[in-house]
């Protein structure tokens, strides 16, 4: 059965509402998905709408960095989608986004809501026990793992939850199929989509937390950054 996707679109400039609509519609001929797509071109509607519990798969905002970090400081979990023609030191602030590139194609903005929704591994969940209390956490929600003896601290931009567990397994678990995770010392695995700052020593998180990197695991972690940015132009 097909999936009904809600996604939001908000653009200041109203001519590209009804080309983004009707691209993001076509996503359905490739990924078998059933999108209702909404446009907006005043951003305070758009909060309305959500805020009275219009829920949205995704928010695609156009040309419009404020309205994106605004919109990541808004509503810490939503999905977001940033139409760009180049990067801003804003992006950081509105992390996590994803990021699509001029011109657009449809090729490309299929392509990206596959990597959303049509993940064929299913969603990147990571779940454990607390106690007596299961968790459920979103893989994208979650800043970094810290490590404190036995005991894993999973620190996420809605909280920081705590199980008890081994570094090396974690690792292994969520290196290989979330790519976005390396660990950076034998205390932290981070997500480089929160590094805000890479320093030849450490890492300035989005919380400004700062996690200093092993002197053998530097190379590796400074490849990886540059790899993760150099990812972010080409979407």
């Amino acid at each position: 059965m097909e999936a009904l996707k809600k996604v939001a679109v908000y653009s200041s400039a109203g001519r590209r509402l009804d080309r983004l609509r009707r691209y993001i519609e076509c996503v359905k001929n490739q990924n078998g998905e059933i999108v209702d797509t909404r446009v907006y071109d005043s951003l305070d509607l758009l909060k309305w709408d959500l805020d009275i519990s219009l829920e949205y798969d995704v928010v695609v905002i156009d040309h419009d960095w404020k309205a994106c970090v605004e919109m990541r400081k808004r509503y810490k979990s939503i999905t977001l989608v940033m139409v760009t023609d180049g990067l801003s030191e804003e992006l950081y602030d509105a992390q996590p986004c994803y990021i699509l590139g001029e011109p657009l194609e449809q090729k490309n903005i299929s392509k990206l809501f596959a990597c959303i929704w049509g993940d064929p591994s299913g969603d990147h969940v990571l779940a454990f026990r607390s106690g007596r209390v299961k968790h459920r956490i979103n893989m994208r929600e979650i800043m970094y793992f810290a490590n404190d003896r036995r005991l894993i601290n999973v620190v996420g931009i809605d909280g920081q939850y705590s199980f008890y567990g081994s570094m090396r397994d974690l690792e292994n678990r969520v290196g290989g199929e979330h790519m976005e995770f390396i660990r950076v010392h034998e205390s932290y695995i981070v997500n480089m989509n929160y590094v805000r700052e890479l320093y030849p020593d450490r890492l300035v998180m989005q919380n400004g937390h700062n996690i200093y990197m092993s002197v053998a695991r530097r190379p590796e972690v400074r490849r990886h950054y540059k790899m993760h940015q150099d990812k972010l132009t080409y979407i």
